[in-house]
């Protein structure tokens, strides 16, 4: 029984070395992508600061690489694009948080890219061609990618198309965020993990 004891005891230690070692993140993908201003939601996200990715014409808010070229939508929002691969745009934001969000777009064009945080490689050769979203163009996808579960803190970002020796080595991107959850509406808080806590309670009492 000892043995049984020590050998599930050393499992776990094990097991937590490995949660220390490699920081765990959640990626989320929204069927939706603009440029959105402080306050507003994206899915059930809010935006605490936007860099607009073609801000970086004006003022250096992005460094990026190559020869990126600039285009306003329809539904008035800016985007930047890039055409060769391993091209890249990368921004600091200022405000801390622990979710970021990358807004993007895609075009018949558009290829495999690497999304960045912190100089890790959250997600690697991610197809452009399969965004959730789509916008009022034939073949073109929008989607905002939401990293969580970072350690608080003012992150760094980054969009680099991979390179495949394409024609296709291009991304799309409206800008960057600083993201949090949406707030739960109090009854929703009461219902769910409020109420828990309050039954805890109780049942603390009544023993």
């Amino acid at each position: 029984m000892m043995k049984r004891l020590l050998s599930l005891g050393l499992f776990l230690v094990t097991m937590l070395v490995f949660a220390a070692g490699a920081h765990a993140y959640t990626l989320t993908w929204i069927p939706e992508s603009k440029d959105y201003a402080v306050g507003e939601t994206v899915g059930g996200w809010t935006v605490l600061e936007y860099k607009d990715a073609v801000a970086y014409n004006a003022n250096g808010v992005w460094t990026t690489s190559g020869s990126p070229g600039g285009d306003t939508r329809p539904n008035g929002a800016t985007i930047m694009w890039f055409y060769y691969g391993g091209n890249y745009a990368e921004t600091t934001l200022r405000t801390k948080s622990t979710a970021v969000a990358f807004m993007v777009e895609s075009d018949s064009n558009d290829m495999y890219v690497n999304f960045y945080v912190d100089g890790v490689c959250v997600l690697a050769n991610y197809d452009m061609m399969t965004l959730p979203g789509q916008i009022a163009y034939p073949d073109w996808q929008v989607g905002t990618l939401v990293v969580s579960g970072l350690d608080y803190g003012a992150h760094t970002i980054k969009m680099q198309s991979v390179d495949t020796n394409s024609y296709r080595d291009d991304f799309h991107m409206y800008g960057g965020a600083a993201v949090a959850p949406v707030p739960l509406p109090a009854a929703a808080w009461l219902l769910g993990p409020g109420l828990l806590g309050i039954l805890g309670i109780r049942k603390k009492m009544n023993k």
